[in-house]
């Protein structure tokens, strides 16, 4: 017999002082498919959404940045076997989403509002799991990963 895997093993923690373009719940079934489409069987995983204010001070904390930008990660995650210590809710960090920017290049990109929140939410958790998009020949695998991911789970 088959094993059904629970939703409760998977906790999306969701912060918005701001209207976000989706329910809490679509985005917590969208973060449910992208992670399983990762191969994890449960994940801890932060979400907040900012406006540019708050995210230009962020980047400049984390990155020494003076702008606002995208999306920002802060990964809690290390693959098993390379642990330096428990991670018993396999957390695997905060996503930080600046829903300015998305409205922005949701227009530029003449896509919705909301799917241009999802790429970053699916871009972020990429950098949370090891991907990196610095290197020349890595930007491309990265974010050909991250809209087959988004297409599949939005």
């Amino acid at each position: 017999m088959k094993k059904k895997t629970s939703q409760n093993l998977f906790l999306i923690e969701v912060i918005a002082n701001s209207r976000l373009p989706f329910s809490r719940a679509a985005l917590k079934r969208f973060v449910i498919r992208l992670t399983k489409s990762l191969q994890f069987r449960q994940a801890h995983l932060n979400i907040f959404f900012v406006k540019d204010a708050a995210m230009r001070r962020w980047h400049l904390k984390l990155m020494g940045k003076n702008s606002t930008t995208d999306v920002l990660s802060l990964s809690q995650w290390t693959p098993k076997g390379r642990s330096r210590e428990p991670n018993p809710l396999n957390s695997l960090g905060d996503v930080i989403v600046c829903l300015d920017e998305a409205k922005r290049q949701a227009k530029k990109n003449k896509c919705s509002y909301k799917e241009e929140v999802f790429r970053y939410i699916t871009h972020g958790l990429l950098h949370c799991v090891g991907y990196d998009d610095v290197k020349p020949k890595d930007p491309k695998k990265m974010w050909t990963l991250q809209e087959k991911l988004l297409k599949k789970c939005i």
